[in-house]
């Protein structure tokens, strides 16, 4: 007795002749893993800040669109950008981020890449984002946490890096940012 089995699934059909009594077909997953790091862990105010990001291709599945949304968001609570003079790095092929002034957020880097076979499994993509701490009046706190999205072509997950962030101190009275200007916290 020979059976004819065909499956389907968002992104394809696999098809089986078969006399066993049984078997399995094994589908192609999509998934990926992302991790954040922050160096130094607590920066200070004129110090270099460079938050990393990893995306690892963990599925089956050869990703063909990555997305990356990463946000250097301005402090809380002074509202104040508090990572100046920001610069984005990404792999060797990528196209610079599209960079976006949020209010009230900070600044949005996005990158975008489709390409066939662009991420086959076990696949790692690196990510930077490097700044300098700027003036800040109060104790203010930094976080930042980026969010990816991957698609195959038929499933699209999403996901966030685990956030990671800093407290600053506030500046002295008189403090210069490039010897220019001075803050004056009232």
């Amino acid at each position: 007795n020979t059976a004819y089995i065909q499956v389907t699934s968002d992104c394809r059909t696999s098809t089986l002749f078969t006399n066993a009594p049984s078997f399995s077909l094994d589908l192609d997953t999509v998934a990926f893993s992302v991790t954040k790091t922050q160096s130094p862990a607590s920066p200070g105010i004129g110090e270099r800040v460079t938050w990393r990001l990893d995306i690892m291709n963990v599925g089956t599945a050869t990703l063909t669109t990555l997305t990356v949304v990463d946000t250097v968001a301005v402090g809380l609570p002074s509202g104040l950008a508090t990572v100046i003079s920001a610069t984005a790095s990404a792999p060797s092929g990528w196209a610079a981020p599209v960079i976006t002034s949020v209010a009230g957020t900070g600044t949005r880097y996005v990158w975008t890449r489709t390409a066939v076979n662009m991420m086959p499994p076990g696949a790692i993509w690196s990510f930077t984002l490097a700044g300098t701490v700027g003036l800040v009046c109060q104790t203010t706190t930094v976080s930042n946490t980026a969010y990816v999205i991957a698609t195959n072509g038929c499933l699209t997950p999403t996901g966030y890096s685990n956030p990671v962030g800093f407290v600053v101190g506030p500046a002295v009275v008189g403090l210069t940012d490039d010897g220019k200007n001075i803050l004056v916290c009232t």
